[in-house]
This record gives C-alpha cells, structure tokens and sequence, in this order.
C-alpha cells in the first residue's frame, strides 16, 4: 500500500521506486545524497501527501523516473568506478535519459493540471457538465 511506503531510504521496506535487488545501500554516495535531498522530498509530497489514489499513482510514477533519472545522470557523467549497480537499472545511455525526462515532465504537467482544475472547482469557477468558457457564446 502506497500510504504505508517508508519516506526515508534505508526503512524497513523497500521504497517502490527502487527496483527489486538494488538496496539503497548499494548505490554510490552521490546518488545517495540526491535520492535524500530530491527524491525523498518529492516522494513525500506527490505521494504521501496526495489527495487521492489518481495522485498518489501520478505521483508514485512521477518518483519512478526521477529515480531513473538521477540513476541515468550519475552513469553518464561517469562518476563510478564500479558501475554494476547501474547494470540492474539501466541499459542505454543518453537516449533513456532523455526518454525519461520526458515522460516525468509529462507526469508533472498532469499532476499539476489535475490540481489546478481542483482548485478552479472548488473555487466555483467549473460547474461540472457545463461546457467549457470558450464554447459559450
């Protein structure tokens, strides 16, 4: 269950965003230390903290690629001298890097429409089933 995901690395059950037979203590310092100062936070705030389950899959989504993508800019900058943690989670260079930056920018700017449209609703600003303002006449 997603709610009762640990916040911090290295809890007692592993976090969903790391894949099966990485521990977070295998991975290099550095991406320790991103994992702890960005991950973790967003994490926390986009999961934890969602309003509900579309938000909390978006969010969990959204922490999945930033992962990959942490894990994808330690490999290309080639900061490890043993890179066998890397194997298991990554296979391809820039291309994937790339990839998976796009696909969590498309993750945020969802997560970031559906609250903006919550928050025109709960203003009073979308009546649902109304057609949209420009389609009035």
């Amino acid at each position: 269950m997603i709610a009762s995901m640990p916040t911090r690395p290295g809890a007692s059950m592993p976090p969903a965003w790391l894949p099966p037979g990485v521990t977070f203590e295998s991975l290099p310092n550095p991406v320790q230390q991103a994992v702890r100062d960005v991950l973790t936070p967003a994490y926390e705030q986009q999961v934890l903290k969602a309003d509900d389950a579309l938000e909390k899959a978006q969010g969990l989504s959204l922490c999945y690629h930033l992962f990959f993508e942490i894990v994808t800019m330690f490999r290309l900058v080639g900061r490890s001298a043993d890179r066998d943690w890397a194997q298991v989670v990554l296979s391809k260079g820039l291309t994937t890097l790339m990839n998976i930056s796009a696909q969590k920018n498309k993750i945020a700017n969802s997560l970031l429409a559906l609250r903006k449209f919550r928050e025109r609703l709960e203003a009073g600003a979308v009546v649902p089933g109304a057609p949209p303002q420009s389609a009035k006449a």
